[in-house]
């Protein structure tokens, strides 16, 4: 992932295109760890061109997020999915609750790996 070590700490900076494919892993995690998994398909929205496009064609990734897309699309594979573009101003209460997120917290490199696909 892209990041940037603080001088003397393990936190992280993350951008914003880090950051929102974290989103979307730790958002599957919690859908694949669901009953709603068993029974529902999987519409994901992303104000983020990049992840979309990375996680719908995963040849196209750069080799710093190859590894988080892959945990991404094998814990998709066993469920009916789509992923789409929403544009940012379509969005604004997910796109404030984002903003705050990344204002108040520090990622630590541990939470942005997508979690292993069982």
């Amino acid at each position: 992932m892209q990041t940037e070590h603080e001088a003397g700490s393990n936190q992280l900076k993350a951008d914003p295109t880090s950051a929102e494919i974290c989103a979307i892993g730790e958002a599957l995690h919690l859908f694949v760890e669901s009953e709603w998994s068993k029974s529902h398909k999987l519409l994901i929205e992303s104000d983020s061109l990049l992840a979309v496009s990375w996680i719908s064609k995963p040849q196209i990734t750069p080799p710093s997020f190859q590894a988080n897309i892959a945990k991404i699309r094998k814990l998709l594979d066993s469920h009916v999915w789509k992923i789409c573009f929403a544009f940012r101003e379509n969005n604004d209460a997910a796109q404030k609750l984002a903003k705050d997120g990344l204002e108040k917290f520090e990622i630590r490199e541990a939470d942005c790996d997508v979690r292993k696909a069982r």
